[in-house]
């Protein structure tokens, strides 16, 4: 749950500059409209939208930085910062681009788990595994105690009597005095209804202890499948985010070219801006879906995350360095 936070929290890092670099985008076309409409060079009316979207980007900004202080409380709560104080501080080393933490993992290959290692080590089927132990013992205790029992007593002493009649402690001493005694002695319930039921009571739980474990293996198996689906599946959609967002930054230069030779509106270059913001904003949506996966996958498998990401994170020995795309 923790990571899942952390990487909501990077998500929204990560869109926070999006929308930034969007409202500057704008920021500086209705800076050239305006002046051009100035200097009588395009019609007055192209500096219109341009402000209105100069407005749009600004209350985004706002909006994105709102989400993002909520997403790092939930982050604090997860870790268990508030109990530490309101100003305790989060620290993040290394990137806090989620897209680039999920083209590193991407890199690194596939991400696949042995079924049979999985059920070894998975808690819940240990938690299973251990339940079902705990019901044998139990069966095992009660057959013992319902089966006829023989045991053999032997036991050893003196016997000795006064002069008087009574027993006296000098007469202990007299070979003809010691007493050997030895016992032999056969136990058998009476009651042959309880034991039996108890039997069946612990069967029972036996059954139930295995048909549990069974039901256990078979629903972690199932989310490992779903979120090995996931996974890869989060994982293709990557590049093809990656190559929409080349797409739509090719498509604004050459609006901003047409822009300024005259051939093309203000309209037109806002239009290729905000479709290059929204590939990069679904870019960062898409490369955190990856990074989610990859938490939910060793989840499922049982396996730390952090450990199996330590070295493929970007600034880690042996990790390529993050694709021009992340600029924006």
């Amino acid at each position: 749950a923790a990571l899942l936070a952390l990487t909501d929290h990077i998500q929204g890092l990560a869109d926070l500059k999006a929308v930034e670099n969007a409202a500057l985008r704008a920021e500086r076309l209705c800076e050239q409209t305006t002046e051009r409409s100035r200097m009588q060079d395009v019609a007055a009316y192209q500096v219109f939208p341009t402000r209105y979207e100069v407005a749009l980007r600004r209350e985004e900004v706002l909006e994105s930085r709102q989400m993002l202080q909520s997403r790092l409380e939930t982050l604090r709560e997860r870790l268990g910062l508030h109990v530490a104080g309101a100003a305790a501080p989060i620290s993040l080393d290394g990137t806090n681009d989620v897209v680039a933490v999920a083209e590193a993992v991407v890199r690194n290959g596939v991400v696949a788990f042995n079924a049979d290692d999985v059920l070894r080590r998975h808690p819940s089927c240990l938690v299973a595994a251990a339940a079902v132990e705990e019901a044998a013992a139990a069966l095992r205790l009660v057959e013992e105690q319902a089966k006829d029992s023989l045991e053999l007593t032997a036991g050893a002493g003196w016997r000795g009597e006064s002069e008087s009649g009574v027993f006296g402690d000098e007469s202990l001493t007299t070979a003809e005095n010691a007493v050997l005694e030895v016992g032999i002695a056969w136990r058998r319930p009476l009651d042959r209804r309880g034991p039996a039921s108890e039997r069946a009571a612990a069967r029972a739980a036996l059954e139930a202890a295995l048909a549990d474990a069974a039901a256990v293996e078979n629903e972690v198996l199932a989310a490992l499948a779903r979120a090995q689906a996931e996974y890869a599946g989060a994982s293709g959609r990557l590049d093809l985010a990656s190559e929409a967002i080349e797409e739509a930054r090719k498509t604004l230069a050459s609006e901003e070219a047409r822009f300024n030779l005259g051939e093309g509106t203000s309209r037109n270059v806002l239009d290729a801006q905000k479709d290059l913001t929204t590939a990069v904003r679904r870019g960062i949506v898409v490369a955190r879906s990856v990074v989610d996966a990859l938490v939910e996958l060793c989840h499922a498998a049982g396996v730390n995350p952090v450990d199996l990401v330590a070295g493929v994170a970007p600034g880690s020995a042996g990790a390529e360095a993050p694709k021009a795309t992340q600029g924006e």
